[in-house]
Parts: structure tokens; sequence; C-alpha cells
């Protein structure tokens, strides 16, 4: 009597095996690239004003929540004086995530 449900030889296994292989490979270098992109600073807010608290994300990748205490206009375009605690950092706008 044959069989009904035919088994997966060697080489349609490892076949089958290779495909869901490619495929994680695929979804792992998609996420990469979405992680890449960084959405945020492609369109950044409108500009905050003194006493606005925004995160903003500095340029080796740590973010800060501050308060923006001063806004200079300078020929590179403002930067953003925030305060967060102890620590006083200048920022750009491109740098400004969110704002509450």
């Amino acid at each position: 009597m044959a069989r009904k449900n035919k088994e997966y030889g060697p080489s349609e296994g490892s076949a089958r095996l290779h495909g869901l292989v490619e495929a994680a490979r695929q979804i792992a270098q998609e996420e990469r690239q979405r992680e890449s992109l960084n959405l945020d600073l492609v369109f950044p807010l409108p500009n905050p004003e003194i006493g606005s608290t925004v995160t903003v994300q500095m340029y080796d990748g740590r973010k800060l929540q501050g308060v923006v205490k001063r806004i200079q206009n300078t020929t590179s375009g403002q930067k953003f004086l925030v305060v967060s605690g102890d620590i006083t950092v200048k920022v750009e706008a491109e740098q400004i995530l969110r704002q509450q």
C-alpha cells in the first residue's frame, strides 16, 4: 500500500531548511535597515520654545531628556541649550526627537 503523506528526503529537507535560513537573514537585514533610517531625524519636530521639555539624541546615540533654557540663532541654524540635572548640552534642531 502506498503512503499518502510522503516524507521529505535529505535533499528536500535541507532545501527547506536553507529557505528558512535565507528568510530569517532577510528579516534581520530589513530590521537593521529600518533602524538605520531613524525616521525621527528625517522629519524634525517644530522648534521648541524656552521652558519646553524635550528629548534629544546625542551624536554618540545616547538620549537625554531636559528643558530648553536658551535658543541661539547662528549662521548654521538654531542651537538649543538643554539642561538635564547637572548636564548642559547645546544641540541642533535635528537632534530633538520629542517635545512634551
